[in-house]
This record gives C-alpha cells, sequence and structure tokens, in this order.
C-alpha cells in the first residue's frame, strides 16, 4: 500500500508541549478565584496512555483482523461538582493489518480526537474518586489513507465513548472503550473501536 509523500504528520511531543502551556497559562488565570466565589469545580489535566483498536465490518472478504498497540496523548477540563462535565483534546495514533481481496492492508491512522462526556462521581472519600462517564466521540483523520477498493478513508467519524475512572489526589486513571458509530470506510462498511487505558495529572 502506497503513501503519501506530502502527508503532514502532527507530532505528539509538539502537540503535548502546545497544550501544556495553554493549561498553565489558563490555570494561572483563575488562581486568583477562591472556591467560596465559584458555584463549581473547574479542574484541568493533562493525560497520556495507549490503546488497542480494531475496524469492526460484516464482510466475508475482509478476514485476519487484528489491533495493533497504539499512542494516545492529550488534554482535558473537569467541570462540576458530583456531576460534571468533561471536554478533552486528544492526539490518537494507532494502525491495524486485515486481509482484503486481493492484498493484505495494514492502514495507519493518526487522529485528532474531541470527546465530550458527562459523568457522575460514585464515590468521593476525601483525596479518592471513583467516577463514571460516558458521551460522543469525535474523530478528524487528518491523513490520506487508502482503504479497500482503493477509496480512502474518511477524515471525519464519530462514536460513542463510555469511561470509568479513577482519581487519587492529583493523580487520574482511566479506562475507555469507543464503540464507532459512522462507517470510516463506506467501501467495506468498517467502523473503528478502540479501548484505551490512560494516566493522568490534575492541576488544581
Amino acid at each position: 500500500m502506497k503513501k503519501s509523500k506530502n502527508r503532514k504528520h502532527l507530532h505528539p511531543m509538539k502537540f503535548i508541549i502546545a497544550t501544556l502551556l495553554i493549561i498553565i497559562a489558563v490555570n494561572s488565570s483563575r488562581a486568583q478565584d477562591t472556591k467560596e466565589n465559584r458555584k463549581f469545580e473547574i479542574e484541568f489535566g493533562i493525560k497520556a496512555g495507549g490503546s488497542v483498536s480494531s475496524l469492526r465490518t460484516g464482510w466475508d472478504n475482509i478476514w485476519n483482523k487484528s489491533g495493533k498497540m497504539g499512542f494516545n496523548a492529550g488534554v482535558f477540563a473537569r467541570i462540576g461538582n458530583r456531576l460534571y462535565i468533561q471536554p478533552e483534546i486528544n492526539y490518537a495514533q494507532f494502525h491495524n493489518e486485515y486481509s482484503a481481496v486481493p492484498v493484505p492492508r495494514d492502514p495507519e491512522f493518526q487522529f485528532l480526537n474531541v470527546p465530550l462526556l458527562g459523568g457522575l462521581k460514585i464515590i468521593q472519600k476525601m483525596d479518592f474518586t471513583i467516577r463514571m462517564s460516558g458521551g460522543p466521540d469525535f474523530y478528524y483523520n487528518h491523513q490520506g489513507i487508502a482503504g479497500p477498493s482503493g477509496k480512502g478513508y474518511k477524515n471525519y467519524n464519530i462514536g460513542q465513548a463510555c469511561d470509568a475512572g479513577l482519581d487519587y489526589g492529583k493523580f487520574t486513571f482511566d479506562a475507555r472503550y469507543s464503540y464507532g458509530l459512522s462507517k470510516i470506510s463506506a467501501a467495506s462498511e468498517q467502523k473503528l473501536n478502540i479501548f484505551s487505558i490512560d494516566l493522568g495529572y490534575k492541576f488544581k
């Protein structure tokens, strides 16, 4: 499979540094606010982790499907108290292997991922919190990648994310499953599924 030579890559380190500077600037600007003056708490954080993805399809002429380890990193905001919303901006990189007539394929994806989650803190005791959240999960594929039948994968995709998380002090742990709702490839009716595990740090 040939890849475009003019393709531009989004480097994870540049993405993380830029978003980290934004978080520090925003966090500094609100540092003068006291908790008594805020109707709800706002937290910002960074996170990174690994993922395993798969391209599910009902087509019989696509087989030997297997997901490979990927990487993701990004920033998040958590707004609210016991009930909260959590928008995120993430960089996600992963690839899959599968066989389709007439050749095997190994597409590599680089996505800008924007989930918008609504959540509930189930247990809150001192610095320990257990939470659940879910919501729409948006993906933008900035690469032109050839798919089955010579047709490229779509640039925009949407999924449904379900997340189980744990906080201890300023550290966070999340296990997330994103179930693809839209077809990433109309030619093969493939949809994207991603399971990820992330570690993060909150700036309060």
